[in-house]
């Protein structure tokens, strides 16, 4: 998360979306682990990382595709987006366990 602000900051661009992109890049690698990782074995890191990777771009892509076409500004983009991806590693385990997590039970 660090280096994807310092990258931005580079570029001249606020980049507040570093939680959200991080929160989906794990979720990504996450999956991709328990997905495949039973099949690959170890193989799976460099895959797992890659997805991790690709995730977290994907999530930058969104506000950045926000600015260019719709000029909205970054900030507020990935202000709310990290509200709309905080419930996708919370939605993905969900649906891993069958809703018999223990957050669905408290819901």
């Amino acid at each position: 998360a660090g280096l994807a602000v310092a990258v931005a900051f580079q570029a001249g661009v606020l980049n507040i979306g570093a939680e959200g992109q991080f929160l989906i890049g794990a979720t990504m690698s996450t999956a991709i682990s328990l997905e495949l990782g039973p099949i690959l074995g170890s193989c799976v890191i460099p895959i797992a990382l890659l997805a991790g990777a690709v995730g977290g771009a994907l999530s930058a892509g969104i506000a950045a595709e926000l600015r260019t076409r719709c000029h909205v500004l970054e900030v507020i983009s990935t202000i709310m987006l990290i509200q709309a991806i905080r419930k996708v590693p919370l939605s993905y385990a969900k649906q891993m366990s069958g809703g018999n997590s223990a957050y669905s039970q408290r819901r």
